[in-house]
């Protein structure tokens, strides 16, 4: 198992729960892993069902990039809000795909156009008239 973080902040192997065929959110199991840690033995048995993976599947050992504060991709972490192909990494751990124009959002990079503006992506040919817009002005 690979453990590494951009922050600097790694989980030791073995100590970090992964988050399992259970479906259990990260902050989830380590809240369980935690809990589990005080002899909370309920928390133990959600910890093993929803947030343990098999080491090894059909005699295949499984590797595991373990990303702290980051999302794993193409074997490494990137920090929240890192684009790449068309997605970004979202606070959930996870890259998700960029919003298009109209949609919700909070962040610039939330949006394929990488603009969000009272909470709502911006479309890109829109960006582009009022860049032409202020370069008529000043020139």
């Amino acid at each position: 198992m690979t453990s590494f973080s951009l922050s600097n902040i790694c989980y030791p192997e073995g100590e970090k729960p992964i988050v399992g065929e259970g479906g259990a959110s990260g902050a989830e199991c380590e809240g369980y892993l935690k809990a589990c840690k005080s002899d909370n033995k309920v928390l133990c048995d959600k910890w093993e069902t929803n947030c343990r993976i098999k080491e090894e599947t059909n005699q295949t050992k499984i590797e595991a990039l373990i990303c702290k504060d980051s999302c794993p991709i193409d074997n490494k972490c990137y920090p929240f809000g890192y684009r790449k192909v068309d997605k970004f990494c979202s606070d959930s751990g996870a890259f998700v795909a960029q919003l298009k124009a109209d949609a919700q959002c909070d962040n610039n990079f939330e949006c394929g156009s990488n603009v969000c503006i009272n909470n709502k992506c911006i479309n890109p040919g829109l960006i582009e008239k009022i860049l032409n817009w202020f370069r008529k002005l000043f020139s």
